[in-house]
């Protein structure tokens, strides 16, 4: 703490005093003393202030109150957050949350999947003509998944990795059925190869309409001629120690 008559101040590291002067014969002399202190204490300020304090308002009160309330709690509008981020304000503390039920575009929202082990064989087979493969063809082997979408406005994707082979034909056959529909949505086929011997029928499908109602996305899987299928395996039995696998996926993604 400083006197500023005595020609210093101590701001900011402490508040000056400034001591009444007195005028008159009997008076304090004026001295530069007087003066120096007091400019000083000018400089000081200016100093912890710097230049422009106010910016691009009209002084310092009208730049603080852009972002603190008279109370010194800074105000509720300074922090703004977008989705999936959310920011709540009580007594001049933020907090700032994710909510993790929204999705930006393009993030996976959830995903099921169910994959069949070891060699299974059925009798039943997908015939090769321009109608819509029936649920009574060919075999589902257990590749069902049940999926509750969260919007409708969400992609959906199925995704399947099918092998097996066939007794009399040369191509394998995967038709997609939804919602339990008796005639399937699409089917993939696989190019020609050698009878009985093992193919893999890969294939993605983006679902048209997505419902938010609890879908079935299911395949049926066979050869296109009559004979003996084997799924996972050729010729009624399995392949590298019976240990291949045919796999169906569902995916949702934010649209």
């Amino acid at each position: 703490m400083a006197n500023l008559n005595s020609g210093t101040s101590g701001y900011p590291a402490a508040l000056d005093t400034s001591p009444d002067l007195t005028d008159g014969s009997s008076g304090d002399e004026i001295v530069s003393a007087h003066q120096d202190g007091r400019g000083a204490a000018i400089v000081a300020i200016e100093t912890e202030l710097g230049t422009d304090p106010a910016g691009s308002t009209t002084d310092v009160k009208t730049r603080l109150a852009v972002a603190i309330e008279d109370n010194g709690q800074i105000k509720s509008s300074v922090i703004v957050a977008t989705s999936p981020t959310a920011v709540s304000y009580a007594a001049g503390v933020f907090t700032i949350s994710e909510n993790r039920n929204v999705y930006q575009s393009g993030n996976l929202v959830q995903w099921r999947a169910v994959t069949v082990s070891g060699f299974t064989t059925t009798d039943g087979f997908i015939p090769l003509d321009d109608t819509p493969v029936q649920s009574s063809e060919g075999s589902g082997f257990g590749l069902s998944i049940n999926l509750l979408p969260t919007a409708t406005t969400s992609q959906v994707w199925v995704r399947g990795s099918i092998q097996g082979g066939h007794s009399a034909g040369a191509r394998r056959c995967v038709a997609l059925f939804l919602a339990g529909s008796t005639s399937a949505v699409t089917a993939f086929m696989s190019a020609a190869g050698p009878i009985a011997a093992m193919q893999m029928v890969n294939f993605d499908y983006r679902v048209t309409t997505v419902s938010t109602a609890t879908t079935t996305y299911a395949v049926r899987v066979s050869g296109m001629e009559a004979g003996t299928y084997t799924l996972n395996g050729e010729s009624g039995a399995g392949l590298f120690g019976n240990a291949a696998e045919s796999t169906l996926s569902v995916y949702e993604i934010a649209n």
